[in-house]
């Protein structure tokens, strides 16, 4: 049934026009950018990392908790985004990172007046981090660990991380091509 004349208010222009935007926990929403580096000024306060060496990522577990998860969490003060993924990946798995891969980041901007600042705007990357050794998680870090075959662990990763699972796979197709191409080693 046609609506005539029938006159419509004006619809808003979509802030970021056929891009997906994605609602984060802690009042933020955000747009994933797929370029390098992360923004001078665009502080990076959060981050992600998918911990692997060879055939196999890691997914962590908070001591008392349920729930795998890939390595994230907030940045400490003045930390970077790729300094956090070295770090967090020793204390919860136990791997020590020799090379970062920046997958991309999500530009983020908070919504929640309650939370934070209107407006306020962060960074938080997405990283591929390559250990060259996997060692025994540090007593007293909290955490436990799982090693999954690569199989396994995306789905692990696309179960846990619905709305971040088509960026974080694009990291892992780059770490396998890169791996199997010989471009890791050294």
């Amino acid at each position: 049934m046609p609506l005539g004349n029938i006159p419509m208010p004006p619809m808003p222009e979509p802030r970021y026009g056929g891009t997906l935007e994605i609602l984060l926990e802690g009042g933020w929403r955000a747009v994933y950018v797929d370029e390098e580096p992360v923004p001078e000024g665009l502080p990076e306060r959060y981050a992600y990392a998918l911990v692997v060496r060879g055939e196999h990522g890691y997914v962590t577990e908070r001591d008392g908790e349920r729930g795998w998860r890939i390595v994230e969490g907030a940045t400490g003060e003045g930390e970077s985004g790729e300094d956090f993924a070295r770090r967090a990946a020793l204390e919860r798995t136990g791997a020590s990172v020799g090379r970062t891969l920046l997958i991309g980041y999500l530009e983020c901007e908070a919504i929640d007046a309650d939370k934070r600042p209107t407006g306020e705007r962060a960074a938080r990357p997405l990283y591929v981090a390559v250990a060259d050794e996997v060692g025994p998680v540090p007593e007293g870090s909290g955490y436990h660990r799982r090693r999954l075959r690569l199989t396994d662990f995306q789905n692990e990763v696309r179960r846990r991380y619905p709305s971040l699972w088509r960026y974080l796979s694009r990291g892992l197709d780059r770490y396998l091509i890169l791996q199997r191409t010989g471009q890791l080693a050294g």
